[in-house]
Formats: structure tokens, C-alpha cells, sequence
């Protein structure tokens, strides 16, 4: 009976969303505007050469910076829909103290909401991955062997968020969230590659989870994928079941509390 509550959570959610469509295209703007500026803009001022790590040939720095924003689309979509969507629902609107008097519990509230995160996250990247390949960044190739890297890297965040949602008192608490998210995206492998760093900061960088993210997603651009980068990814994911196991641990006190 889990399960099928978490998916009536999850498809309420989801329709909603078809509702307030405006609210899901707001946070494509921002990669966005990103890949437009520096991978646009700034990318005429790169020379292809900066870096072993750079792709060559036409356009190298916009491709590079491509696949480094789709990581950066997918972590977008999965925090902001299960922090501040999910906090906002909760807390503000008070939406699942009218639900949580049918039969549908607390836990499968925060499950569907997981649900719902995971998906926004996937939807984000595949969404930026359509936009690759009418750039001609990508192929379908490629943007197919992208496809199974979404979900690992979606479900890890969309956990840790629904955990941080669940320590979150006040709206003051969102700016932390945020306070961590932009440092992130300018410091992990975003923009410019790792051997960038000293070794030292290098060997820190490298173990973001947006770093494993956008480094798995260019590894498949580019053919030569780094293991080390796919297996943290894949224990990011484990990370992210944890929080989640964490925040449906105390579903009632968080949403049944007076």
C-alpha cells in the first residue's frame, strides 16, 4: 500500500505541475542563461589548446560547458522541487494536513515527493539534452548512452534535498541551501576541467557529487569515461537512498506535528 500512495502523491504532483507550468520552466532558465554567456560568449575568448582535458575541433569550449550545465540542469530540478517545492508545500500551504486524514500516511507523502524531485531532475537533463543536439553539441548517440546517468545522479539529489527540506525550520534555511549550490557550480568541473586545480584542491573537487555528475556526462561526449567518477555517482545515489530513509524515518513528527 506504500507504494501505491506514493504514486497517487507523486501523480497529484505531477499534475499540479501541468497547472503551474511556469513554475517548472523557471529553473531551465538559469543553466540557461549559463551555457548562453560563458559557453557562448566567453567561449570565442578560449583557445581550444588551454587544456589536454578540452575537447578540439569547432566549438570545443561550448561543448565542454554543455555537458557541465546539463549536471548543473539536473541538480537544479531535483533541489529546488524537493527543498523549496516540497518546503513550501508543507510548511506554507499546509497542503498534506487535509491529505494525511484520508489513508494516505506521511511516509508515502515524503516518498511521492521524492518521486516527484527525481523526475523533475531527469526531465531537466533530458530537456537540456534535446537542446545539445539541436546545437549540434551532441548526437543521438551520445545523448542516448546520457539517459542512464540521469536517474543516478537525479535520485542523489533528489534524496539529499527531501532530507535538508526535513531540517528546514523556516525560510531563512532555503539560503542555505543556496549558499551551497552556487559555490558548487563554480567550483566542480563546470566550466573549466580538474586539472585546473592544484592537486590538493583538485583531489577535493573531484569528489562533488555535480563534479561526478558533469564529469560522467562528459565522459560519454567525449568517449573516454572515467570509472572513478561513475562509481562515485553510483555511491552518490546510495547517499541520496540513505537521506531519503532518514527524512521518511520521521515523515510523522515532520508533517503531523501541531
Amino acid at each position: 500500500m506504500l507504494a501505491v500512495h506514493s504514486w497517487r502523491v507523486f501523480r497529484r504532483n505531477c499534475y499540479l505541475s501541468t497547472r503551474t507550468w511556469w513554475v517548472f520552466l523557471s529553473g531551465l532558465v538559469e543553466p540557461l542563461l549559463l551555457f548562453l554567456s560563458v559557453g557562448v560568449v566567453v567561449g570565442n575568448a578560449v583557445h581550444p589548446d588551454v587544456s589536454d582535458a578540452m575537447p578540439t575541433g569547432d566549438h570545443a569550449y561550448l561543448r565542454f560547458v554543455f555537458s557541465g550545465l546539463l549536471a548543473v540542469g539536473v541538480m537544479n530540478g531535483a533541489i529546488y522541487e524537493s527543498t523549496l517545492n516540497f518546503f513550501y508545500r508543507y510548511h506554507h500551504l499546509r497542503s498534506y494536513d487535509v491529505v494525511l486524514t484520508s489513508p494516505l500516511t506521511s511516509r508515502s507523502v515524503v516518498i511521492g515527493e521524492a518521486m516527484t524531485a527525481w523526475l523533475r531532475g531527469i526531465l531537466y537533463g533530458a530537456i537540456y539534452g534535446v537542446i545539445g543536439c539541436s546545437f549540434a553539441l551532441i548526437n543521438l548517440p551520445q545523448f542516448a548512452a546520457m539517459l542512464p546517468w540521469l536517474p543516478l545522479g537525479a535520485f542523489g539529489f533528489a534524496g539529499l534535498g527531501i532530507w535538508l527540506a526535513s531540517l528546514m525550520r523556516s525560510w531563512n534555511d532555503l539560503e542555505l541551501v543556496n549558499l551551497v549550490m552556487l559555490p558548487m557550480v563554480m567550483l566542480a568541473c563546470v566550466f573549466f576541467p580538474l586539472s585546473a586545480y592544484p592537486q590538493l584542491i583538485g583531489d577535493a573537487v573531484r569528489w562533488l557529487p555535480l563534479s561526478m555528475l558533469a564529469t560522467c556526462m562528459r565522459g560519454v561526449q567525449d568517449g573516454t569515461m572515467d570509472r572513478l567518477a561513475a562509481a562515485g555517482l553510483a555511491a552518490f545515489a546510495l547517499v541520496g537512498m540513505a537521506c531519503l530513509w532518514r527524512a521518511v524515518a520521521k515523515a510523522d513528527r515532520l508533517l503531523l506535528r501541531s
